[in-house]
């Protein structure tokens, strides 16, 4: 009988509450949504951020509120973080508009001009076009199921093309869908990668989940976040049975480049990895195979100093480096 009691209490008291929120005046609403708002900016997930400051303008719209200046900023921030570029403009020049004596006056004109910079960025050219850049470049490439519409190629690859699934808007791929790459490279003729995530004016945002195609040879799964079109947060490598790496690895990336401690698990249970700076290997490594691991440190992304090798069956070798060259 206490356990119904007890449940009839939780469900009276769980209805109480929603009934209770339900009431609240729509400032407070607008209040609360704008925190959670930030707390979202601060975990990296600017589409959600976003979501919540809609969700206030649709109150204003509603209610007649009036919203606080620092509204506008905190929008022009979260918006800026998407790639939301001309919203971020808006928002930003309407709090500019009160006047000089906003309490975030300086961080909104340094903003203003990360956007006016952003929006020079937008303008496709000759310049910052894929055709007949080298691999590796990061330019806008035309989509070829859509011709007329462009995406922010982070990575460009030999002989590649790209096909979009979802939404062109204004000359710029848009929102949720799959990107499908098909290219080649010098030890294979073809390969597919098919990147599932959300775009927002052609750049990608938030996360994605990446699949390589090598065929015969296995597939790579690549999983993590972007901001503004670079790789920027937690990123994990899976490598399952596929034939290419003996580890999968997982660790941060900085704008585009790994940087920080990285973590390499061997397909047996054993970890190794070390540090990242600016895309580099630099610091103390252990880097495990399927039967042992090498153990020294990098400088510069080359391997220099001692390292040794302990297999799995006792035995143990050193070699010497000097800036990734071997010493006889």
């Amino acid at each position: 009988m206490r356990e119904i009691i007890r449940s009839c209490f939780i469900v009276v008291s769980l209805g109480f509450f929603t009934v209770t929120s339900a009431q609240l005046p729509p400032e407070v609403i607008a209040d609360k949504y704008l925190v959670q708002a930030e707390q979202l900016l601060e975990q990296k997930d600017y589409i959600a951020a976003l979501n919540m400051m809609d969700k206030i303008l649709a109150l204003q719209k509603e209610y007649g509120l009036t919203l606080l200046d620092e509204f506008h900023f905190k929008y022009a921030q979260i918006a800026f973080s998407i790639g939301s570029m001309q919203a971020a403009l808006d928002a930003v020049s309407k709090y500019l508009s009160a006047g000089r004596g906003g309490e975030y006056y300086k961080e909104a004109l340094a903003l203003l001009i990360e956007i006016e910079e952003g929006l020079e960025e937008l303008k496709i050219t000759p310049e910052n076009m894929c055709e007949g850049k080298p691999v590796g470049s990061s330019c806008w490439m035309a989509l070829t199921n859509h011709p007329e519409c462009y995406f922010w190629n982070p990575d460009l690859q030999k002989d590649e093309t790209v096909t979009w699934s979802g939404e062109c808007s204004g000359g710029f791929a848009q929102g949720a869908g799959t990107l499908v790459g098909k290219y080649s490279n010098d030890y294979w003729e073809a390969m597919t990668a098919e990147s599932s995530g959300y775009l927002q004016t052609g750049k990608m945002y938030g996360q994605w989940d990446l699949r390589r195609l090598y065929g015969r040879m296995g597939t790579v799964i690549e999983k993590g976040p972007y901001v503004n079109g670079k790789r920027h947060g937690h990123w994990a490598f899976l490598y399952g049975e596929s034939e290419f790496g003996d580890s999968d690895s997982e660790g941060p990336y900085v704008e585009g480049k790994r940087h920080g401690k990285w973590v390499l698990r061997a397909r047996d249970g054993r970890e190794g990895g070390g540090p990242y700076v600016d895309g580099k290997m630099h610091g103390q490594w252990v880097n495990p195979y399927p039967s042992g691991q090498w153990e020294g440190s990098y400088v510069d992304g080359k391997r220099h100093g001692h390292w040794v090798w302990r297999g799995l069956n006792g035995t143990t070798e050193t070699e010497t480096y000097v800036h990734g060259h071997r010493q006889q």
